[in-house]
């Protein structure tokens, strides 16, 4: 498969600074509630246009991300999805038949680009 693709990452979380669970660091506060989102600009997929798309996660990990038992939820092409702009006070997410309740208040906000190649 083959892909490229070019836009911009949310990444929403409860830690201190930056979140350490991507790199398999402990959580700064035990448990780590978390909203990851990439939205693509511009780029293919064997071909294929998807641009315009975005693709969240929504995941509560309580405690280090290695170990396991983490609940996630996988949203694709968000329909109205924001494009990133500011700093939220505040994320929620809310799907009972998953398990997610995530309340995100205050969080530590990173927003960037990205380029995805294969």
């Amino acid at each position: 498969m083959s892909y490229h693709l070019e836009g911009r990452l949310l990444e929403v979380c409860n830690g201190k600074v930056l979140c350490p669970c991507w790199i398999g660091e402990d959580p700064d506060n035990g448990t780590c509630t978390t909203i990851v989102a990439w939205h693509i600009d511009k780029g293919t997929v064997d071909g294929v246009d998807a641009g315009g798309n975005t693709i969240a996660a929504v995941a509560h990990v309580p405690g280090n991300i290695l170990q396991g038992n983490r609940t996630a939820a996988i949203y694709v092409d968000v329909p109205g999805a924001p494009v990133f702009v500011g700093k939220a006070p505040s994320y929620r997410s809310k799907n009972p038949a998953l398990g997610i309740d995530l309340d995100i208040k205050n969080p530590n906000a990173l927003q960037s680009t990205f380029v995805f190649d294969a």
